[in-house]
């Protein structure tokens, strides 16, 4: 009479007689030595110092005049932070250009930065251009900061909500954090304002 394996040690049996041979192609099981360095381990760890500065002098929109010197202020600021009175940040970005000053690409320089700060990180935010305010649907006031395609029939969605911002800032995981505004909101020839706002 043949002995029948229980139905346990027969899954056991076909399960070490699957592991006996490695198909090709499979890596072996087990630890590998790390391959990182405790000078790269420590770079990564080490607080680091974060700015990222615009500066807008063109504007696409007829109602927001072109400014002067908004990139050359944003470019003074950038090269200050780089030098040891300045903090020697690790990490300077410098968005001044038409492209990199649309608000799509200071909202995604934004979010990339976020992706990669560490809680000891410090972080500092600069803006250089135009700045608009506007009435919200209770007729309070809304401060707006102006990238280069702002409209100022749609700054909902064009535009940069100065209390979003803040809010923004506030979420970050950095403990130190900064925001420098170098924007005129209102005033004949500094800034475009709604009529509706005007008229108030």
């Amino acid at each position: 009479m043949r002995a029948r394996l229980p139905l346990a040690g027969l899954a056991l049996a076909l399960l070490l007689s699957g592991c006996a041979h490695r198909a090709d192609g499979l890596s072996p099981r087990g630890f590998r030595s790390a391959t990182s360095t405790a000078d790269e381990l420590a770079a990564v760890l080490e607080n680091r110092k974060i700015a990222v500065l615009v500066g807008v002098n063109g504007y696409r929109h007829p109602a927001f005049p072109d400014l002067k010197f908004a990139e050359a202020d944003a470019a003074a600021v950038a090269a200050l932070l780089q030098t040891p009175d300045g903090g020697s940040f690790d990490e300077v970005v410098l968005l001044d250009e038409t492209e990199s000053t649309s608000r799509a690409a200071i909202l995604a320089r934004l979010r990339a930065t976020r992706a990669g700060m560490g809680r000891g990180d410090t972080f500092l935010l600069y803006f250089s251009g135009h700045g608009t305010l506007a009435l919200d649907s209770e007729g309070e006031p809304r401060l707006f900061l102006l990238p280069g395609d702002a409209d100022p029939g749609d700054l909902e969605h064009t535009a940069l909500d100065l209390e979003g911002l803040r809010e923004f800032l506030a979420s970050l995981p950095a403990q130190r954090k900064g925001l420098i505004v170098d924007a005129c909101f209102n005033g004949r020839g500094k800034s475009a304002i709604d009529p509706s706002v005007e008229a108030k």
